[in-house]
Order: C-alpha cells, then sequence, then structure tokens
C-alpha cells in the first residue's frame, strides 16, 4: 500500500498523456527522501534521543519524537509528495531506535484520539441518501476487495513457503480492508483523484468488509480445515489398530494433547506408575513420544471412535490439556456423552469458559492464569519476608475456595 502514497498524487496532477516521466521523478524524489531520512535517523536521530532522555523530561522526549514526525513529513511535501508517506518514513526511522518502545507509549494517547478523529471524518464523508441507488455496486465491491485481498494474500503467503492451511488462514484473517485503505481513499479525494461521488460505493464497501472481518476471523481455522484438512486423519481402520494395541489396557488415564502440559501430566503419572495413554494430532510430538517409549498415539480426541479406540470405556480418569477453547468442548461433550461416570479434567486459559465447561460436563477446570497468579504472590510474599506456613495457608484457602475436588479430597 506504501507505493500508492507516492502514485496517488501523480495520478491526480498529472495531465501528461505519459505517466513515466512523473512516476519516474517521483520515485527519484521518494529514494532521495529515504536516503535523507534513513541517514539522518541513524546517525542524528540516536544522538538525539540520547541527550533528550539524559534530560528526564517526559514532555521534552513527546515533543521531539512529534517533531521528527513534522520534520519528516514536511520533507516530503517539499518534494512534492504526500505528508502522509513523510509519516510513515518518520515511523520507521523511530522503530530503529533504541527508544522505541518509550516512543510508542508516548505516543499512544496521540493515536488513539487521532484515529478516532480520522473514523470521525470518514464517516462525515458517507452520503447516506445515495447508498439505496449503490447497493449493486457496494455488494460487488465488498465480494472482490475480501477474495481478491484473500487470494492475494494466500498466494504471497504460499510464495514465502508456508503450508497450504495457514496461507488460507492468513487470507480469511487479513482479507477485509484496513485503516491504510481509509488513508489511501482521504488522499485521493484531497488530491482530486476521486469525486465524492464516486469513492461512496469505495468507502462503504471497505466499511463493509471491516464489519465481516470478526467472522472471518473467527471461523478462519474451521474454514482452512475444510478446504485443506490435516493429510494424517485417522481412519477407522488405524482407530481399530489403536483399540486393538490398547486392548489390554485398562484402568488408566487419557489425556488428550500431548504438549507441554500434557507431557508433564504424563511425566507425574509415571513417576506413580500409573498408566496413561495420549492423543494428539501433532505427528512430531507422537514420533517423540513413541521414541521415548511412551503409549502416544496420533488421533483426534474430538472423534467418538478414537476415544473408544483408547479405551475410555475401561479408563479411569481423562484430561484435556488443549488451550483451544472450543477443541477442549468439542472433547468434552463427546467424552461426556459416551461416559457419564468419568472423571474429566480440564486446562483453561482463565475462567472465561469456566461455566461452559462445567455445563458440558467437566469435573473441574484448572485455570493457568490463577495458578500462575498463586505462584507468583508465593515468590513474592517470600522475598518480602512473610513466613513460609503462613503463605501456605493463603494459597490453601484460595485453592480450597477454588477447586471442589480438592476441598472434598484434601481439606
Amino acid at each position: 500500500a506504501v507505493p500508492f502514497l507516492v502514485v496517488i498524487p501523480i495520478l491526480a496532477s498529472s495531465t501528461e498523456q505519459s505517466l513515466a516521466i512523473p512516476l519516474l521523478l517521483a520515485l527519484l524524489k521518494t529514494a532521495l527522501a529515504f536516503t535523507i531520512l534513513l541517514t539522518a535517523g541513524r546517525y542524528l536521530l540516536r544522538p538525539l534521543f540520547h541527550e533528550v532522555a539524559a534530560a528526564r523530561s517526559a514532555e521534552l522526549f513527546t515533543l521531539t519524537v512529534l517533531l521528527v514526525s513534522l520534520v519528516a513529513a514536511w520533507l516530503t511535501h517539499a518534494l512534492g509528495l504526500s505528508l502522509a508517506l513523510g509519516a510513515f518514513l518518520a515511523g520507521m526511522m523511530l522503530s530503529e531506535t533504541e527508544y522505541r518502545h518509550q516512543i510508542e507509549t508516548d505516543i499512544r494517547p496521540f493515536r488513539d484520539v487521532l484515529l478516532g478523529l480520522f473514523f470521525v471524518m470518514v464517516g462525515m464523508q458517507l452520503d447516506l441518501a445515495l447508498l439505496p441507488s449503490l447497493w449493486p455496486w457496494i455488494a460487488l465491491l465488498v465480494i472482490g476487495l475480501v477474495f481478491g485481498k484473500g487470494v492475494l494474500i494466500f498466494a504471497l503467503t504460499r510464495l514465502l513457503g508456508h503450508p497450504p492451511k495457514t496461507a488460507i488462514r492468513t487470507g480469511l484473517v487479513l482479507a477485509h480492508g484496513g485503516e491504510f485503505g481509509f488513508a489511501l481513499l482521504a488522499l485521493a479525494l484531497q488530491t482530486g483523484l476521486l469525486s465524492s461521488q464516486a469513492s461512496q460505493p469505495i468507502l462503504v464497501a471497505a466499511v463493509m468488509s471491516m464489519l465481516i472481518a470478526p467472522i472471518l476471523v473467527r471461523h478462519s481455522n474451521t474454514l482452512a480445515q475444510k478446504f485443506c484438512p490435516d493429510k494424517k486423519i485417522i481412519s477407522s481402520a488405524q482407530a481399530e489398530g489403536i483399540a486393538q494395541a490398547l486392548q489390554s489396557t485398562g484402568d488408566h488415564v487419557i489425556i488428550c494433547g500431548f504438549g507441554r502440559v500434557g507431557r508433564n501430566m504424563a511425566g507425574f503419572l509415571r513417576d506413580e506408575d500409573l498408566a496413561y495413554v495420549g492423543l494428539d494430532l501433532d505427528p512430531l510430538r507422537v514420533k517423540e513420544a513413541w521414541d521415548d517409549g511412551q503409549a502416544v498415539y496420533y488421533g483426534d480426541a474430538a472423534r467418538r471412535d478414537i476415544l473408544l479406540a483408547a479405551g475410555l470405556a475401561r479408563a479411569r480418569a481423562l484430561v484435556i490439556s488443549f488451550d483451544d477453547a472450543h477443541k477442549t468442548l468439542n472433547i468434552l461433550q463427546v467424552a461426556r456423552s459416551l461416559r457419564k461416570d468419568i472423571p474429566i479434567l480440564v486446562r483453561a486459559r482463565d475462567d472465561a469458559n469456566l461455566h461452559q465447561f462445567l455445563r458440558a460436563g467437566a469435573t473441574e477446570v484448572v485455570p493457568e492464569t490463577l495458578e500462575a497468579s498463586l505462584m507468583l504472590a508465593t515468590q513474592l510474599l517470600l522475598l518480602l519476608d512473610i513466613p513460609a506456613e503462613k503463605i501456605a495457608d493463603c494459597t490453601r484457602a484460595v485453592r480450597r475456595n477454588r477447586y471442589l475436588l480438592i476441598n472434598e479430597k484434601i481439606y
């Protein structure tokens, strides 16, 4: 999108039949601006910000950032280029310094306010009276924008060497119009390249694409799986093979997901000489576990036949260690429909899906955020010389109130 910041003013101002010479001049001006700003950024910005930071004045630091941005915008404007291009180049310069994180924090209030004003300006340009007569064009533009941008991003992602499934998911997530598109549209209106009436369907189409963006993001994994299913899908024959291998296994624990959490669970079970069976869809994890002599199988734990093949009817407990709430809920519902009495422990990032998991049949839900906060609090209180016994009492009280099983079995 950045080259359009150079091309749009040229297209709007050029009256010549051939655009080659104006475009070449614009390219040379852009290269000159880039060279000047890059050189200044490398040899002037670092010592400048070092002196400003040494003054320990937050106001001076923020004013210096704004000054650099204004100077860069003025330079590109003086060369006949857009102000937006100068601001973009200023951002590139500032991001190369060791003060980038502080700069980002200091300008966040300006960004939020100006971004809000920018979208207010975009909304004010809409002429609602024209929309009923333009809806066919708007629909075509929305379809063309989402489909065209999605296909383009898919192709670029594939060219970068990513697998098709990742490329589809990336294309869906980034298929909608973005803020930069509004900036280009505003530039085209400002330079007279587009009339206000001609910009209406484009503006509405960009807004509509942003409205459907959450739907595309939410279902990107599902759609990617549908268009590009995993090659190593467990067949019924393979499920029977798992069942035959585990036909003598009983009173065991089924671990759904053999990532870091699943491996840690398996380590505790192995130390206590308790049998377990792992299920995972990552072939590398399965191979590593097999090489280590562990009973871990490649299989989708959300499938009824796979859970039955893993010995769900004879299992002592089921642990779901995935951090994907949707996948966890699917496994939970399938497992509970097959066996009502089996204890099911669920890992969760936080309590956002707690009630949903409990309604689906989870015996207990363990949130990572709670356990992490308890451990951080323990370490902090130890550093503050609080007696270890008192700390243990506090953490026990929290767990007693949070976990039903711990309350029943231990306390």
